[in-house]
């Protein structure tokens, strides 16, 4: 009898490490199912902010430019930048650079010095903001016959920064001409000969 109750109790505990470990193999199981769900939970918020900050952030980019020729070797220059995003678009600098010389030019545009003056705005949705360039010097004379062709096309280029309401920055490149390969038109404004700048093969960036 004793025989029996001993086996009885070994089939017994037997069964209750069966149990036991099915109960272990179940929960590590569970806990790892849990993790996966936690996974996908993270990556589903983290696309959600994503798609949100795609949607709702700002997004400055280039509108419209003009360039008007009062004076041939000076001419005055306007960037017209726009928030296209749909929040306002905070701190934002500039800084706008001028240069004469072949197309396509023989090496990098010069960036200002470190200490430049840059300007600070804050664009609100759908708002515009016109930034104009100035001639710190005059086109020289040999050049000036030839402004508008590939042996001296205008370029205004420069940077454009500036932060969204997610507390992330961003950036606009560009670099525009006057002349190139295709040339140049030109209408008459009040007496002004004016045209509208070309976007350069090169030179222009957005995130």
């Amino acid at each position: 009898m004793k025989d029996r109750w001993d086996k009885a109790a070994v089939i017994l505990a037997g069964c209750l490490v069966i149990i036991g470990g099915l109960g272990v193999i179940y929960a590590v199981l569970t806990l790892r199912q849990v993790k996966t769900q936690a996974i996908a939970a993270k990556n589903s918020l983290d696309l959600s902010r994503e798609t949100a900050v795609r949607q709702l952030r700002a997004y400055v980019c280039l509108a419209a430019s003009e360039i008007a020729f009062k004076e041939v070797d000076a001419p005055e220059i306007q960037i017209h930048m726009k928030n296209g995003g749909l929040t306002p678009a905070y701190n934002m600098r500039w800084w706008i650079g001028l240069a004469v010389g072949e197309h396509p030019p023989r090496g990098p545009l010069v960036d200002p010095p470190k200490d430049i003056q840059v300007s600070k705005s804050v664009l609100v949705p759908g708002g515009k903001e016109i930034m104009f360039a100035v001639w710190s010097k005059r086109i020289p004379p040999q050049l000036v016959h030839f402004i508008g062709t590939t042996k001296a096309t205008i370029y205004v280029y420069g940077k454009v920064t500036y932060g969204d309401v997610f507390g992330n920055e961003w950036y606009t490149d560009y670099r525009l001409i006057h002349g190139g390969s295709e040339g140049v038109r030109l209408s008459n404004k009040d007496g002004v000969p004016t045209g509208n700048l070309k976007v350069d093969t090169d030179g222009n960036h957005a995130t």
